[in-house]
This record gives C-alpha cells, sequence and structure tokens, in this order.
C-alpha cells in the first residue's frame, strides 16, 4: 500500500506542476500558448493515470485522454463528463510540439486548456485524498 501511495502522490505532484508551469507561462510577459496547451494536456493526462492508479488499472501508455477515461468509466460512472472536453486538449501532447506538425494556438485557446485541465485536477484531487 505504501508503494501505491508513493506513486499516486509521484504522478499528482508532477500532474500539478505541470499545472502550475501552464497558468506562468500564460502569466508571462510574453506567453508561448503552445506551450501552455501542452503542460495542460501533460496535467490532466497524469491526474487521469493518477486516478488509474487509485483503481490498479493498468497505465496504457497513450496520449488520448478520451481513453484514458474509458478505462475509468467502470470504477467512476461520473468521470465521463470530462470525455468530450478531453478531446480539445489531446492533440495538445503532439500537433504543437514539432514545427512541421505545427497548429497555431491563440490566447483563448490557452485559457480554455488551463480551464479543461484545471476542472480535471479538482475532480480527481477529491477522489484521490493522500
Amino acid at each position: 500500500m505504501k508503494e501505491t501511495k508513493d506513486l499516486l502522490i509521484r504522478w499528482m505532484q508532477f500532474a500539478r506542476e505541470d499545472l502550475i508551469i501552464a497558468r506562468e507561462i500564460l502569466k508571462s510577459e510574453f506567453p508561448i500558448y503552445r506551450a501552455v496547451c501542452f503542460h495542460c494536456q501533460q496535467s490532466a493526462e497524469k491526474y487521469l493515470k493518477a486516478y488509474q492508479i487509485l483503481f490498479e488499472i493498468r497505465i496504457i501508455k497513450t496520449h488520448d485522454l478520451a481513453a484514458i477515461i474509458d478505462t475509468l468509466i467502470d470504477f467512476d460512472k461520473n468521470i465521463e463528463q470530462f470525455k468530450l472536453k478531453s478531446k480539445e486538449i489531446t492533440n495538445y501532447a503532439v500537433s504543437i510540439r514539432y514545427p512541421d506538425d505545427f497548429e497555431d494556438i491563440n490566447k483563448t485557446q490557452a485559457e480554455e486548456a488551463i480551464e479543461i485541465a484545471t476542472q480535471i485536477e479538482k475532480y480527481i484531487t477529491k477522489k484521490i485524498v493522500l
């Protein structure tokens, strides 16, 4: 049990740090919106994978947030509320990281990504009490 708790703590810490980074970038003098969105996707993914750990679900190697949510629905039906929203930020894991696959991101998209990641953070942190 201690190992599981330690693992949960690490996943939650990394998820929280990604969201903090996203918020700080957005507040900076010259915000890089694609970086904000990338860190929001990463935060949401890590929170969801922490939730998988709580239910002893094998973590799947994917950035597809909806696929991760699908693994959780049998354990928590309410997690499905994030499925549609998560699709909005799933592509930020890859599509904005490379110049040849670049997707132009604006401030509104960055703010929406932070909102989605924050909603997932709040939900998961209420469920995982450490």
